[in-house]
């Protein structure tokens, strides 16, 4: 007898052209992989019919599915696909007559995302979900360790298929260490001063605002999508060094900040106008929810742990953007 094995499972995703349309995927996207849940719910009718046991009865009024990606490293290379399905699909801009290309991802607006077809599975047993796009992510990073993310992917159904017969792709981590983090009024706008000494780990929660249309239109699955509140938090763990009494300051005063945060990669292939590297620049715009007391690192060190609730910014127009450089024309 055979059986599936945790080493054998894969994630792979496709873009659709049409939504909902199923496409074979493109992609081994490479993490740990969870498989496609059946949300569909199986109601049991109440009746009396006579008899002390139930009888065969039981319907399925919608159909649903969803996949969480777990916690994970985040790479150059696939990290886009969970900005493309989760806030909109980018048509990239090259940087010049460079090998980087740039992509903006904007929070705030109100944007038509790419939808995603997704492979799950093993050697035993392989699902699909059509019309899959982002609800909610996390991005996250601490000292010494890698960038990290999670997402929650919702779609229409699960049905079986088999594997798209693809090869996993090189890809490079991106790493908390390269990271620089800017913090300034608004009036001195984003990536205004680099803040030195500080920074020791972040966390950026994401709520989309996607949520699946169901109506009476003849299918059981839903038939589209719309847009509804948007909500991010940016969590940030700093240092309580010379400038950290600033931002204490900025709290107790109510007073917006506008974030920066950047990370590097490796040297493009060509140098373009603008960026010589890969390149991840997340502007975020708020005010602090939270300000702690001084708490332990464990190193010796005293920190703070201080929560940015984002908000659109007029004189920034701004809530939340990623601007994201990687050396790929086509995701």
């Amino acid at each position: 007898m055979a059986y599936g094995t945790l080493p054998e499972r894969m994630f792979q995703i496709g873009r659709e052209g049409t939504a909902g349309t199923a496409v074979p995927a493109t992609v081994v996207f490479r993490g740990p992989v969870e498989d496609i849940s059946d949300d569909s719910p199986v109601i049991f009718p109440e009746e009396q019919t006579g008899t002390l046991y139930p009888l065969e009865r039981s319907y399925q009024p919608f159909q649903a599915a969803s996949v969480k990606q777990p916690v994970q490293e985040a790479t150059w290379e696939q990290f886009p696909h969970i900005l493309e399905a989760g806030i909109d699909a980018e048509t990239p801009t090259q940087d010049g007559a460079g090998t980087g290309y740039i992509r903006v991802y904007e929070l705030h607006a109100a944007n038509t995302p790419k939808t995603y077809t997704i492979e799950t599975g093993d050697s035993i047993d392989v699902a699909e979900m059509q019309y899959s796009f982002v609800q909610k992510f996390t991005l996250s990073g601490q000292l010494n360790e890698a960038v990290k993310f999670s997402a929650d992917w919702v779609g229409r159904q699960r049905t079986d298929t088999s594997f798209t017969s693809l090869t996993a792709p090189s890809v490079e981590d991106m790493l908390f260490n390269t990271g620089k983090i800017y913090i300034n009024d608004v009036s001195s706008g984003f990536g205004g001063t680099v803040r030195t000494g500080i920074w020791r780990s972040f966390s950026l929660d994401v709520e989309t605002g996607l949520v699946p249309v169901f109506t009476g239109d003849g299918t059981l699955y839903f038939v589209g999508l719309k847009t509804v509140a948007k909500r991010a938090t940016l969590s940030l763990v700093l240092e309580h060094a010379t400038y950290t009494p600033t931002e204490r300051t900025a709290w107790a005063a109510r007073t917006t900040r506008a974030v920066r945060l950047e990370f590097t990669g490796s040297a493009l292939a060509t140098t373009g106008t603008t960026y010589s590297t890969n390149k991840l620049l997340i502007d975020a715009c708020g005010t602090y929810q939270s300000f702690s007391a001084l708490g332990s690192a464990g190193d010796g060190d005293n920190i703070i742990t201080a929560v940015l609730n984002l908000r659109y910014n007029s004189t920034l127009t701004q809530m939340l953007k990623f601007t994201h450089v990687v050396d790929i024309d086509a995701l």
